[in-house]
């Protein structure tokens, strides 16, 4: 049951797609008899062709037969035929002016049939051109122009810097090349506009792109400014004799006392046994007498070693001397001007202006005695030389030039995407479709409202489909 079931589907699908292939417009009744050959010669035989052979396609999956296999093949032959065809007209175009038409073409001629005879050396000669149309070539170039002509290092640096970020930004189509090439490339774009106009062929050329730079000003410098300053320290000491005086006078009374001390111990078992007795004698007297002296003499101890803890042993030296103090300064400028020109633009574009300074300053001091009497020490500038404060604002300015640069030629393919709008405008669908396909194949980002746009023209218009890796 299910056989008979696919076999009828089968069957009826290709009745479906026989008069698709086989006729400009579909007849409201089949035809009877083989069907006669028809070439492609229009969008519409196109579609209904593509039509008839996803019918086949459908039929001859469920239900293989020999007569489905046979019309598929024809019907792919035809459809590589027609878009080999287009290819090659577009291919023929001067200037290449239809080189990314043609390789679309030719690539969808290929997915029909590989082994049409001529389309694959067609579709290398197509890809070639559209590689070399869709290619911008970059020339960075940066000249010194300094008052001394000394920065040509500066200039061949951030020469360098910039080449590199254009090469690690891995934009499409994008290469940096040397003067030589790029000049060689400006001379076949004119070769080709002034031969095109006498109708003269020649190999189609893609967009170049040129950054020019001048190094304006380049300087960096170290300014010293030295002073004497006056100041004092302690070469030596000397003694004090005052200090030793008390000292003896101290040591004297020391010994005066301990000499009292002694003698009162001395009568001190008198005295008590006077007490005993109830009576006042000579002991007490003496002792009286005793620590009275005592008492004189330990407070001329006291005044003595009071006067001694506020005199010093011995005397500084004081000497005078100078030491040289230095305000140090470090300079570094650095003006650059560029401008981007392009072959995509009919606009000049004015220099801009770059420019970066610096200035640090710092106290260096030399010569300071160890025992300066206002603690002035040795102290050296932490500053960096001129070639390193020179070479920070070089990586500024580096910084400025690579955003500036990468913006702009992530803004080219807007340009080409500009081009397809205003061919479109005027009626030149040749030149929208080329620009719409160089836009699809040069911006990075693979969405958005002009992606869809370019897709959906080159759909309506030319019955095309962008792919990836037309590159």
């Amino acid at each position: 049951m299910l056989a008979r079931v696919k076999k009828d589907w089968a069957e009826q699908l290709s009745a479906e797609a026989k008069p698709l292939y086989t006729a400009a417009k579909t007849p409201k009744v089949p035809p009877k008899g083989p069907p006669a050959k028809l070439e492609i010669d229009g969008p519409a035989i196109e579609t209904n062709h593509k039509a008839a052979l996803e019918l086949l396609e459908k039929a001859n999956q469920l239900l293989p037969r020999p007569e489905t296999a046979a019309a598929i093949t024809e019907v792919r032959n035809r459809l590589a035929s027609y878009y080999f065809k287009l290819g090659q007209k577009k291919l023929a175009l001067p200037k290449g002016a239809g080189v990314a038409q043609a390789l679309l073409y030719l690539q969808r001629a290929s997915s029909y049939d590989s082994q049409l005879a001529g389309l694959t050396e067609a579709e290398e000669k197509a890809r070639e051109g559209f590689q070399r149309k869709s290619s911008i070539g970059i020339n960075i170039a940066f000249t010194d122009k300094s008052a001394r002509r000394a920065c040509g290092h500066v200039a061949a640096e951030i020469e360098g810097l910039v080449g590199s970020d254009v090469t690690n930004a891995r934009l499409p189509g994008a290469q940096v090349v040397e003067r030589e090439e790029f000049e060689r490339l400006k001379t076949e774009q004119r070769l080709t506009q002034e031969h095109s106009q006498r109708g003269i062929t020649l190999d189609v050329q893609g967009a170049t792109v040129q950054l020019l730079g001048d190094i304006l000003t380049c300087e960096s410098r170290r300014r010293e400014t030295p002073s004497r300053m006056p100041s004092q320290y302690i070469s030596g000491y000397r003694e004090n004799p005052e200090y030793y005086r008390l000292v003896r006078l101290r040591d004297q009374y020391n010994a005066q006392a301990e000499a009292i001390d002694r003698e009162d111990d001395r009568y001190k078992a008198c005295e008590e046994t006077e007490k005993r007795q109830g009576i006042y004698g000579n002991c007490r007297q003496i002792r009286d007498q005793y620590r009275a002296k005592y008492n004189e003499v330990t407070s001329q101890l006291q005044n003595v070693v009071a006067v001694l803890a506020e005199t010093q042993s011995q005397f500084p030296i004081i000497t005078s001397y100078t030491y040289t103090r230095k305000n140090i300064g470090v300079e570094a400028r650095l003006k650059v001007g560029f401008r981007v020109v392009d072959s995509l633009s009919a606009v000049r574009r004015e220099q801009e202006l770059l420019s970066e300074e610096d200035t640090k300053q710092d106290l260096e001091i030399q010569g300071a005695m160890p025992q300066d009497t206002g603690n002035v020490t040795d102290r050296f500038a932490n500053l960096p030389s001129e070639e390193e404060l020179l070479a920070q604002q070089v990586t500024k300015i580096h910084r400025k030039l690579k955003d500036a640069t990468l913006t702009f030629l992530r803004s080219l393919p807007e340009k080409y995407l500009e081009r397809a709008r205003q061919a479109k405008d005027r009626g030149g669908m040749d030149e929208a479709a080329e620009n719409y396909i160089l836009f699809l194949a040069t911006t990075p980002q693979k969405s958005g409202r002009a992606f869809q746009e370019a897709e959906q023209f080159l759909q309506r218009e030319r019955n095309l489909v962008f792919r990836p890796d037309a590159r």
